[in-house]
């Protein structure tokens, strides 16, 4: 084994995140290794996980972030994949929000809105959801570049298996309507989750901020949202609007909204 394991950085529902250190070059990376064992899994199920792993080693993008290899260690018998990415200790988008001293000018803004998207155009393209788009899977570096990580974890999996995982109640703030109602997961609600990211960074006010999350279920159910207030801009408000829309079908898709936001600046 050539990472010698450092600590470790989280674990979920789904897996366990280690930060890593290549025992020859030293150069670290983020390990993550699958709670589930691909043996509980039937030969065809196990073939697609496989399948769904080579598809998120071919993404290359500089805002997004890279899946470098993976592979599978065996324990009493049975088998548990794993793959390493590239690490970065940098800030998430949430941790940016909750510092008082760190504030964006309108470009930086800007830059994070348009490079948000790119990622997401770019992902979407490859037909890889990230399934849980929110302001903690977003890195921000000194220039305030943002990088999407943590994508396409659920890709990985049957999405029979989707109820078993995002059970963290910040996450739950940034799922669609259909997601509640009727348990519909695809590009457009990741639409809907980066409508909200826009109005975190134009407002810098978290959404349903005061919600408990039976509030928040209940607010969906009654079709609220956050206020948008004149100070944010009637293009941006504009396109959150559009991108919050109770219908799915009515949201632009993450090429429309790159197209726009070229057009408009």
């Amino acid at each position: 084994r050539r990472m010698k394991r450092i600590s470790m950085i989280k674990e979920d529902d789904i897996c366990e995140h280690y930060l890593v250190e290549d025992k020859n070059s030293k150069k670290l990376y983020d390990e993550i290794i699958f709670n589930q064992s691909i043996n509980n899994y039937t030969k065809t199920t196990s073939k697609q996980i496989i399948h769904n792993l080579f598809s998120l080693l071919q993404i290359n993008h500089p805002l997004i972030q890279k899946y470098i290899e993976f592979n599978e260690n065996k324990i009493d018998e049975k088998s548990y994949l794993f793959f390493l990415t590239e690490y970065n200790n940098q800030r998430n988008l949430r941790e940016i929000f909750e510092n008082s001293e760190t504030k964006m000018n309108d470009t930086q803004k800007l830059i994070n809105i348009y490079g948000i998207a790119l990622a997401m155009s770019y992902l979407h393209s490859k037909e890889i959801l990230h399934y849980e788009l929110n302001p903690m899977n977003i890195l921000e570096d000194e220039q305030f570049h943002p990088k999407i990580i943590n994508f396409g974890i659920n890709n990985i999996f049957e999405k029979k298996e989707m109820k078993i995982f995002n059970t963290l109640e910040y996450s739950s703030l940034y799922y669609a309507p259909e997601f509640y109602k009727d348990n519909k997961y695809d590009k457009s609600s990741e639409v809907y989750a980066f409508s909200l990211i826009i109005y975190e960074i134009i407002t810098n006010r978290k959404p349903f901020e005061e919600d408990t999350l039976n509030e928040h279920l209940k607010n969906i159910n009654e079709k609220k949202r956050p206020i948008l207030n004149d100070d944010i801009g009637e293009p941006y408000c504009n396109l959150i609007g559009r991108c919050w829309s109770e219908k799915p079908e009515e949201r632009p898709t993450f090429e429309t909204i790159v197209k726009e936001l070229k057009e408009n600046t």
